[in-house]
């Protein structure tokens, strides 16, 4: 269905202050990247203080500007009405999605978050198994499923975990965060799936593995990534 994959750069830090995160995000703007996602929130913090999520989301719109699609991760960061009051403030500043708000175990509380805003609400990296995913399209809890190839089953899993996801009208934005093995499989996966159809999780850290595992490892250029051919 696609050879060029839109990829989005996604930030793995939470150790850096708005200003900090601000200047990554235009620095990888600056790179070609037409999409990022950062962290927000204290992971599995459920509403755990110091929190400047608002103040960083704003803080990286200004510096990237209006062009660039801004993915928001929480990594569970939240309780329900934790999260819809941060999801409605964030909705000003023009979020693609707003990832994993509540623990992934709480689907009443997702679906709760999801009904309350308008930006679409994504989960799914920690769930196992097309029967796990189809509670959460069976229950509409969210807009968007995030499997992720190595976590949730393996390719001919996933593929089935999407081909459920399209049944329900949901898109499906596969978690990655492993850039050599993982970023290939996952590749190949988005390249065939039809509903794939939002930028691909990109993670620009530093890993030792990538030079390591891949004579040829997939380059971004201009924010997107070519599907390899060998």
């Amino acid at each position: 269905y696609r050879t060029n994959i839109k990829d989005y750069a996604s930030f793995m830090r939470r150790d850096q202050s708005p200003i900090e995160v601000a200047e990554r995000a235009e620095y990888f703007a600056n790179l070609g990247f037409k999409a990022i996602k950062i962290k927000i929130g204290n992971r599995w913090g459920f509403d755990s203080l110091p929190d400047e999520a608002i103040e960083t989301v704003k803080e990286v719109r200004i510096a990237i500007g209006d062009g660039i699609d801004l993915m928001v991760d929480c990594n569970s960061a939240y309780s329900a009405p934790r999260a819809i009051q941060i999801g409605r403030k964030l909705e000003e500043y023009n979020i693609f999605h707003f990832e994993e708000p509540v623990p992934e175990y709480d689907i009443e509380s997702l679906k709760k978050v999801s009904e309350a805003l308008d930006v679409p609400v994504a989960a799914g990296e920690q769930n196992i198994g097309r029967y796990e995913f189809k509670e959460l399209l069976v229950r509409d809890a969210v807009d968007i499923i995030q499997p992720d190839v190595i976590k949730a089953g393996g390719l001919l899993e996933c593929k089935k975990i999407a081909a459920i996801a399209d049944a329900f009208v949901k898109f499906c934005t596969p978690h990655n965060t492993q850039p050599a093995i993982g970023t290939v499989a996952t590749l190949h996966f988005v390249a065939s799936t039809p509903n794939c159809r939002y930028p691909l999780e990109y993670n620009i850290e530093p890993h030792p593995l990538k030079d390591i595992l891949l004579k040829d490892p997939p380059i971004p250029k201009d924010g997107y990534l070519n599907v390899p051919d060998k």
